[in-house]
């Protein structure tokens, strides 16, 4: 999560001991004017090179140094590669349904 997202920008629950810790820190925060103001103004991504690839799966996004895929393009070639194994043969992950399943749980 840190390595895209700046610590600074928002409360990240698990990193506390516990939930009531982060309410104690959220409370906090909220009652201190200068401690939200900075909250807010802090930049959201942490690492803005390596979460433009991370957000590359939307249309509007930037485009990326040449060379690089962008995230969209990747799952655009996982899921034809995918798409055209199957075309010879049977995807086990599909063949199955969930109805396959229904007499191993009775009524």
């Amino acid at each position: 999560v840190f390595r895209l997202f700046n610590p600074g920008a928002f409360i990240y629950v698990n990193a506390f001991t516990s939930f009531e810790a982060a309410v104690h820190r959220i409370i906090k925060i909220a009652k201190d004017d200068a401690a939200y103001e900075a909250m807010l103004a802090a930049p959201v991504l942490q690492n803005t090179t390596e979460a433009r690839w991370h957000f590359s799966w939307h249309r509007l996004s930037p485009a990326l140094p040449s060379g690089i895929k962008s995230l969209r393009e990747e799952l655009a070639a996982a899921v034809l590669a995918k798409h055209r194994a199957a075309l010879g043969g049977i995807v086990s992950a599909i063949e199955r349904r969930p109805w396959d399943y229904a007499g191993l749980f009775p009524l």
